[in-house]
């Protein structure tokens, strides 16, 4: 089963960095990092992408920019996600939908990335 951690305030960049030593030293476990990193997800998309264990829970993204790098840049391990009752998860569905370029990759943050991940 794959871990969920909050990445939102109060984590610090450096604590997102010490996470991701975690999920590099254990490759076979799955590691989704939630909130898309807080204030840091610049630094988290570019750190996923070299780890191959490492997923992009979307949910509180702070821009349409961050959530369209994302789905871009990781398409494969980006997944749905929203922080009701702090976010609305219609319009995160809606936000994805126009930031993202193919029905393929739509499907695939929807709902295809994470059941791939939960039946792997």
């Amino acid at each position: 089963m794959p871990i969920w951690v909050h990445t939102f305030h109060p984590l610090n960049l450096k604590d997102i960095q010490e996470l991701f030593l975690l999920t590099q030293k254990y490759e076979n476990v799955p590691v989704i990092y939630g909130h898309m990193g807080g204030i840091h997800w610049l630094q988290t998309i570019e750190m996923i992408k070299d780890t191959k264990n490492a997923y992009l829970d979307i949910s509180a993204f702070y821009t349409t920019y961050a959530l369209s790098l994302a789905i871009k840049e990781i398409p494969e391990r980006t997944l749905f996600s929203s922080d009701f009752p702090y976010g609305d998860p219609y319009l995160n569905l809606q936000a994805v939908k126009r930031y993202t370029s193919s029905g393929e990759v739509v499907d695939r943050v929807l709902g295809g990335n994470i059941s791939n991940l939960l039946h792997s």
